[in-house]
């Protein structure tokens, strides 16, 4: 019986650090998830500001770009 209560209480200690450990690799993949898109939105305003010629006026359309984009998601 004692042992049965040990391999209960091992259990519950291992189900209680699975769901910490899931729940820190969800909070990782959303920081991920933040970086790349951070990440993506600099790479695309840079590659606008290195166009010859257009430079800042490419900048403006950024904002549409970012909204066309985000409608294409929903």
């Amino acid at each position: 019986m004692e042992e049965v209560s040990s391999l209960k209480l091992k259990f519950a200690t291992l189900e209680q650090q699975k769901n910490e450990t899931e729940k820190k690799l969800k909070m990782s993949q959303n920081e991920m998830d933040h970086v790349n898109q951070s990440m993506h939105g600099m790479v695309v305003k840079n590659q606008l500001r290195s166009q010859p010629g257009n430079g800042n006026d490419r900048l403006s359309l950024l904002p549409a770009l970012k909204e066309s984009q985000g409608a294409k998601l929903s």
